[in-house]
């Protein structure tokens, strides 16, 4: 075997690789796409010049349950929380960005 045939094998072994094993997780991709739609102006706070509202916490919880969307205080995701249809309206809404994912429990937290 030459030196020419072994790059290529070589080549086509790494592109096998990194088409099958990522390097970069997707739950990434999702966070960009995710933290880059803009926020909405919420009209029903008139005091305040704030496009969208806070959460109760400096961290919550989102979690996809019964087919729509969760907001959770990440210290009481059992508790009281918000629903919405889909992730992007959720985003849109809370003055909130997403920052991390657990893959064991699904949840997403933002901050």
């Amino acid at each position: 075997m030459g030196v020419a045939a072994y790059n290529r094998g070589s080549q086509s072994i790494a592109n096998g690789i990194e088409r099958d094993f990522p390097i970069r997780p997707v739950c990434f991709d999702i966070m960009d796409r995710v933290n880059s739609i803009p926020k909405v102006k919420n009209i029903n706070i008139e005091y305040s010049s704030d496009y969208s509202i806070r959460p109760f916490s400096d961290k919550c919880a989102i979690i996809f349950s019964h087919g729509v969307w969760w907001l959770f205080d990440s210290e009481e995701v059992d508790g009281f929380g918000y629903w919405y249809p889909s992730l992007e309206k959720l985003i849109s809404v809370w003055d909130i960005y997403l920052t991390e994912y657990n893959e064991t429990t699904n949840i997403w937290y933002a901050e």
